[in-house]
């Protein structure tokens, strides 16, 4: 999906995964906000951890309107979580809220170095990042989500960045997000990795995969051949197949003619490995 502007249903993902989701007139038309170069070029790398630094008198909607329109760099952020854990979509295309950052490495490729905002989607949150408590529903909320928007984009749980550097493997140096470690409630306790709070990464991404219940297989590459180029494959295979049954009538099981048969077989196995579910038609075939 490279060099395609996609604005990507960040609603649906969430109610799929068994979030509330709010739309209100402060975040309408969120289908279609991006910041100035529009849509995800391709869809996000990871999840970014953010919260908001709003204060703890602040409502919801209000935090979501300063995302929406009252910060000058506006939209900040693809989605804001409301403190008791709703869903707010923001924007569904890029936005801005990353800033200079990186690199990083994700499953599915690598966020280049201040590209944050078009790689990864961007999550924040209405909670002060100094000592305010981050309810047990919230950070069910934000993994559920994070693990969800991942999951949509064919990427691990564990493809999180926290924005903050933390214990130097986060995005950036210039913030703290998200904090504090002390102020989580809940059976889950991240580790503190600076001064400010900061939220252990490594806790972070171990969490996400621990609550998905299994590290998933990598996305299936699809199947890109055309009927004609899968008959013109299956004919090159079947005339393998058939001189190798010559050679293996001529010398016998054992003979030099079939260890290379053999050998030559699973060369052909180890190529088609790429093709996905065609492989297993194929592999009967040559059976």
């Amino acid at each position: 999906m490279s060099g395609q502007n996609l604005y990507l249903p960040i609603a649906d993902i969430a109610a799929d995964a068994g979030l509330r989701v709010i739309v209100t007139a402060t975040n309408a038309g969120w289908e279609t906000r991006a910041r100035s170069s529009g849509g995800f070029p391709a869809l996000p790398l990871g999840v970014c951890w953010h919260h908001a630094a709003s204060s703890p008198s602040t409502s919801d909607e209000a935090c979501v309107n300063y995302q929406v329109r009252g910060n000058p760099d506006n939209p900040v952020g693809n989605v804001t979580l409301g403190r008791t854990g709703d869903v707010w979509p923001i924007a569904a295309g890029a936005s801005n809220c990353a800033g200079k950052g990186g690199p990083m490495t994700f499953t599915r490729g690598d966020c280049p170095t201040d590209q944050g905002n078009t790689h990864l989607w961007n999550v924040e949150v209405n909670n002060s990042g100094v000592g305010e408590a981050w309810s047990v529903e919230l950070v069910d909320a934000y993994i559920t989500l994070s693990n969800a928007l991942n999951a949509y984009c064919g990427n691990y749980p564990d493809d999180i960045t926290s924005h903050a550097l933390g214990a130097g493997d986060g995005y950036t140096d210039r913030k703290i997000d998200p904090a504090t470690a002390a102020a989580v409630e809940g059976p889950w306790q991240p580790r503190s990795t600076n001064a400010n709070g900061t939220w252990h990464l490594g806790d972070m991404r171990a969490e996400c995969l621990a609550r998905a219940g299994t590290r998933p297989p990598p996305p299936d590459p699809g199947d890109d051949m055309t009927d004609q180029q899968f008959a013109e494959l299956m004919g090159v295979l079947n005339a393998i197949a058939a001189a190798q049954q010559a050679d293996f009538d001529r010398d016998g099981t054992f003979g030099p003619k079939a260890d290379e048969g053999i050998s030559q077989r699973s060369a052909i196995y180890d190529a088609l490995g790429s093709i996905g579910g065609k492989l297993d038609r194929i592999t009967e075939l040559l059976a």
